[in-house]
């Protein structure tokens, strides 16, 4: 039997089988029998059980050998189309298939090594092996491959006297496939919409100003280049849980600051530490801080995670976000932290852009106030192949005509965050006029338009009223009015998740219920029509509760609505009054610039208003911790509810999805009432998008406004266009 006979490319697609195969067999059961394929008949077990292990470790050689003949034979045959290339990538892409769904590379070596251990004791026999091997592959491969050729493979394996050492994991920096295609060059000119940065990262007010300078600094995680769904590490190579419930990170080697000094496991375990540090207000720590206990370093590329909530699933997400970037330890180490005065120059030297230092993909080349940023290729840095572009330059635009006509004459070719300053129909009008030679990359529903009541005056003290305007609000026509149709009803969960019902089960929720206009029947996905209206019934059943608290025609509630005075809010506003008129409320606006409302609101000097509450990730932790439990909010008190509590505690550490799930539907479903909470959902809005010109290439949209601006990934379709 040749070796080209073994590796054609139909043999190629049974690698996967036959690794998984070995592994069970090795592996085995408690009670050492295999659950995998089982052969139509058993032998009779020979005397002598067989090492496991060396029918293993003999596959690896054989498979070894065989590409290594193959290549030769096969490298510029006439006959055979295949080239070296291609036959590399099949067997690469065989190995990745035989990965289990979430299983690591690290766990499956780990897998191979325990096999390995586990032949030591009594195994199956040769022929055992052999003829379960040989009836998996005959049964799925056809007539690709006989059971006595697998026999012959299985015979060689056996023979090979001295298993092949395992190799060692390597932590070092793997390319993805498409760096292989990106184009080098150009520098990218962008559209900023503010000016107000903190160059200290872990001081950063926000997502809008960390994206100003997120390409200087690496985080621990990030979603996929490609796939938005798919968690990897950044700086982090692997991850795996602790017994404790902890997470043991191994971090890649090679990564570098800007000074020479390796990023290694104390730079790590400074900066999270930095970012929770009491005393010190780090604006977006009190996320994470929820979670982060302590970190114990293991060696320079291993460190441990201590969790004050074990096994959470929402951690790792977290770490996504950009705020959470990892500086060097030594840069601290000329400061005596253990003082005020000691933090305090630290936080200084950070903010200056003269000491960036950071491992990222780009360095500050300039700053120009109220005109410009510019970034500039890091030439050292450690992602091999990546980045692209030789820097960015990034020009401040708030007025939207300006904005638009720049696109059209190239000076901007994307803008640096996924708010542009426009609003739905600005971006929908600009797309006339940008034509095909820009696309809009909508972030899609993952901010709430919430309006919230102050739960602890009157009237919103009694939650019958709250439960009216939650019931009552005409949810649909706030999504067509100022939305363009580019939303959702605002449920307490993410909607199109796993987190929230179909569309077709919250249309039965009062609150959410709308009919045909024409014939009054139920409609349970209303979106994209124009006939519909509000169910009649939610419009009696809030004046009722209004009714209940003292509120009637004779008696209307009177409510004062405290507004930002810009465009989109004031717009909430006149339409919240109409559709509070509707269940008899009289609402009085009362429009105020940022800051005073801020401050009113910070003193509880307010009865209701609207604000888009921003989410960093897709969990339910997110609106758990952020709108349903207390201290969410710096800005307002919220509710202390004893079910929310229970949610939370259930459904934080539980990595079964199913019983996730279960627990906060049950939430959802407790939470739809309104009665118990004060931010009162209206609508999850898609409203937030980043336009990105044709010429721009690789470029993928993030999950939330929190990621992916790095721009390590993107490239130029023609870079000598944008020198």
């Amino acid at each position: 039997m040749s070796h080209n006979r073994i590796f054609n490319p139909r043999f190629l697609l049974l690698l996967p089988l036959l690794a998984v195969l070995i592994i069970g067999v090795a592996c085995g059961g408690e009670d050492g029998e295999t659950t995998t394929l089982q052969p139509t008949a058993t032998p009779a077990p020979t005397p002598t059980p067989v090492d496991v292990a060396a029918i293993a470790t003999g596959l690896q050689e054989v498979i070894k050998g065989s590409v290594e003949e193959a290549l030769k034979d096969q490298a510029g045959a006439a006959d055979e189309p295949i080239s070296p290339e291609d036959l590399q990538k099949l067997v690469e892409a065989a190995v990745e298939a035989s990965v289990p769904p979430g299983t690591s590379p690290l766990e499956i070596q780990r897998m191979v090594q325990e096999a390995v251990e586990a032949s030591a004791q009594p195994g199956l026999s040769r022929d055992e092996v052999a003829d379960l091997v040989a009836s998996a592959v005959a049964e799925s491969a056809g007539e690709s491959l006989t059971a006595e050729e697998v026999q012959s493979i299985i015979a060689m394996a056996v023979a090979t006297p001295t298993p092949l050492p395992v190799a060692a994991a390597t932590y070092e920096w793997e390319p993805p496939a498409f760096v292989s295609s990106g184009k080098y060059g150009g520098v990218m000119p962008m559209s900023a919409l503010t000016w107000a940065v903190n160059w200290d990262p872990h001081q950063q007010s926000g997502l809008l100003d960390s994206s100003i300078s997120s390409g200087f600094y690496n985080q621990l995680m990030r979603w996929d280049y490609q796939d938005r769904d798919k968690l990897m590490g950044d700086l982090v190579k692997t991850w795996e849980l602790t017994d404790d419930g902890g997470y043991i990170f191994k971090l890649y080697e090679g990564a570098t600051f800007l000074d020479g000094e390796s990023v290694n496991a104390d730079d790590v375990k400074f900066s999270l530490d930095r970012i929770v540090e009491e005393g010190r207000p780090r604006p977006k720590a009190s996320k994470i801080a929820r979670y982060y206990g302590s970190s114990e370093v293991i060696d320079d590329n291993t460190l441990k995670v201590n969790l004050k909530i074990p096994r959470s699933p929402a951690f790792l997400q977290y770490l996504t976000v950009e705020n959470y970037k990892i500086i060097g330890k030594h840069v601290g180490d000329n400061y005596d932290l253990a003082t005020e005065d000691g933090k305090a120059a630290l936080e200084e030297f950070l903010d200056n852009t003269d000491n960036i230092n950071g491992s990222g993909p780009y360095i500050f080349k300039d700053f120009q106030d109220e005109v410009s940023v510019e970034w500039e290729k890091n030439p050292n840095y450690w992602k091999d192949g990546m980045p692209f572009l030789d820097g960015i330059r990034m020009f401040l635009i708030t007025d939207n005509t300006r904005l638009i006509a720049a696109y059209i004459g190239e000076q901007v070719l994307m803008p640096h965050f996924g708010d542009t300053g426009m609003g739905v129909r600005d971006l929908q009008s600009a797309k006339r006029e940008w034509g095909d030679q820009v696309r809009i990359h909508w972030i899609g529903g993952t901010n709430l338009d919430t309006f919230v009541v102050n739960f602890q005056i009157p009237p919103f003290d009694d939650p019958r009223v709250r439960s009216a305007l939650y019931i009552g609000m005409d949810r649909l026509q706030h999504i067509n009015t100022l939305l363009s149709g580019r939303g959702k009803m605002g449920t307490p969960f993410f909607i199109d998740t796993w987190m929230t019902p179909s569309d077709e089960e919250v249309g039965t929720w009062p609150g959410f219920r709308y009919v045909d206009k024409h014939t009054g029947e139920s409609v349970l996905v209303p979106y994209g029509r124009d006939d519909v209206v509000k169910d009649p019934r939610d419009i009696e059943k809030a004046k009722a509760l209004l009714a209940e608290a003292g509120y009637t025609e004779d008696n209307p509630l009177r409510i004062e609505y405290k507004a930002f005075n810009l465009a989109y809010h004031s717009s909430v506003a006149q339409l919240g009054r109409e559709m509070f008129k509707a269940i008899g409320v009289d609402t009085e606006i009362k429009l105020q610039d940022v800051p005073t409302n801020f401050g009113d609101t910070k003193a509880g000097n307010y009865q209701i208003f609207h604000i888009t509450r921003a989410t960093d990730i897709l969990d339910s932790d997110e609106l758990l911790l952020g709108n349903y439990l207390p201290k969410g909010v710096a800005l307002w008190d919220t509710p202390d509810i004893p079910e929310m509590h229970e949610a939370f505690a259930m459904s934080s550490t539980e990595p079964d999805q199913a019983k996730r799930q279960a627990v906060i539907r049950e939430a959802g479903e407790f939470l739809r009432r309104g009665e118990h909470m004060n931010q009162l959902g209206i609508a999850w809005i898609d409203r937030y998008a980043l336009p990105v010109n044709i010429k721009v290439q690789n470029f993928r949209v993030g999950r939330t406004l929190g990621e992916n601006y790095m721009h390590e990934s993107i490239w130029l379709e023609d870079p000598s266009e944008f020198n």
